[in-house]
């Protein structure tokens, strides 16, 4: 197989690795979910049908299509080459986006929204005044882990970059190594 998709250099056929190629494919179409790309026909198709207003982070990978499942298992292989630059606040979900170092909160504080009095479904925003980062009181020390490094807050709305540029199907043939 490896003598298939070496370079014809190489000694090698120069046939493509469809796998890494799939993958690479895969991950566009993730990457347009987490853009929330409403240009696009499929990705309002998978917002209305699968997330209905959850975050493609945190939904649960049961009960979908095959495909789905397998789209929703490259999100952690993506996380390292993703940004959630924030701004105001408004579009990132406090719980559910993985904007602090931790990860999606919930998955680390599934008892966070109660123990905090903040909702679930709180925005950032709930938790920025002014450009600056004004949490209420926690005295949950389970949940006070939560404000003990947090992130830069920057001016505009927020925004979700590529590290590196913008995202390419060729820069996404970096996950060729990464199972589903």
């Amino acid at each position: 197989m490896e003598y298939c998709v070496q370079t014809e250099r190489g000694g090698g056929l120069g046939i493509r690795d469809i796998l890494a190629l799939n993958k690479a494919l895969m991950c566009r179409h993730l990457w347009n979910v987490i853009k929330d790309n409403q240009s696009s026909i499929w990705v309002r198709w998978i917002t209305h049908n699968h997330l209905r207003h959850k975050s493609v982070w945190t939904v649960d990978v049961k009960g979908g299509s095959w495909g789905w499942r397998k789209l929703l298992r490259l999100r952690s292989a993506l996380l390292p080459y993703i940004d959630l630059k924030i701004g105001d606040g408004e579009s990132f979900s406090l719980w559910h986006d993985p904007w602090h170092s931790l990860g999606p909160l919930i998955q680390r504080f599934p008892c966070g929204p109660s123990r905090t009095n903040i909702p679930a479904a709180a925005t950032l925003s709930t938790v920025i005044v002014d450009g600056a980062w004004c949490w209420p009181l926690i005295t949950d020390m389970e949940c006070i882990e939560i404000t003990h490094v947090l992130p830069t807050i920057h001016n505009g709305s927020d925004s979700i970059l590529w590290r590196g540029g913008d995202f390419s199907t060729k820069v996404s043939m970096i996950f060729s190594g990464v199972g589903t």
